[in-house]
């Protein structure tokens, strides 16, 4: 049976049947059009980015009259949760998408126990690698077969360091830990702390370009990566 895990939790827990496999859309790149007087056509401009997709679900569930409403009020609870959520589909549970909203349309009652709605599911363009949520020695990631990507890197050890990603310098004020999270573009320690104000970064320049790669730390600190590996 055909279902989806979203959270941690699947379909099947909520007591909601998906109804038909979703299509699932390719990504469209984003481009500049211009207009240039005398000149055939339009010339394009590659932004390098991808707009998100949209794949719709088609559902349903079955309950008692006394229960309908009650299930479809968890549903909508589950469902609507905000933040960034994952996604995974029972037929390629190696990936997975980034949720970042959901739209649920009206809750159209057949029969009197029976219900059917359809959840469209916005996500970033990528499909992500369950295996890039792993924590890697930082040699091990240093050639990236994938996409360009935005990963966490997490330091130990104490003082002023120096981590180097392809050649762009990020300094560094570790207690004990520190991790940056290029996705978010944040730094915090283990327990939550914030610490922003700990390292001088450009994020985007930090990224796991496509390709080898280059990365240093100065000595007396380890660093792993979290590689978020993903594809198009």
């Amino acid at each position: 049976m055909f279902y989806f895990i979203l959270d941690d939790e699947t379909s099947l827990e909520k007591n909601i049947k998906v109804t038909k496999r979703p299509k699932l859309p390719a990504p469209q790149r984003d481009y500049r059009e211009y207009e240039i007087k005398g000149r055939n056509g339009k010339l394009y401009r590659d932004l390098g980015t991808y707009k998100d997709i949209a794949i719709p679900i088609e559902m349903n569930y079955v309950g008692s009259e006394e229960q309908w409403n009650t299930i479809w009020r968890n549903i909508k609870r589950w469902l609507l949760k905000g933040g960034i959520r994952r996604l995974i589909f029972s037929d390629d549970f190696t990936h997975y998408y980034l949720v970042k909203k959901i739209e649920l349309g009206e809750n159209e009652r057949k029969i009197r126990e029976s219900a059917e709605f359809t959840a469209t599911v916005i996500c970033e363009a990528f499909s992500y690698l369950i295996s890039g949520l792993n924590e890697f020695a930082y040699t091990n990631v240093l050639y990236n077969q994938y996409e360009e990507t935005q990963p966490i890197y997490i330091i130990e050890g104490n003082g002023m360091c120096i981590l180097t990603v392809n050649g762009t310098e990020c300094k560094c004020n570790v207690t004990d830990n520190l991790i940056i999270d290029d996705y978010l573009e944040i730094a915090y320690r283990r327990d939550g702390t914030n610490q922003n104000t700990a390292i001088n970064a450009d994020y985007e320049a930090i990224r796991l370009q496509q390709g080898s790669n280059v990365i240093t730390i100065t000595d007396g600190f380890n660093l792993k990566i979290i590689p978020n590996w993903r594809v198009i």
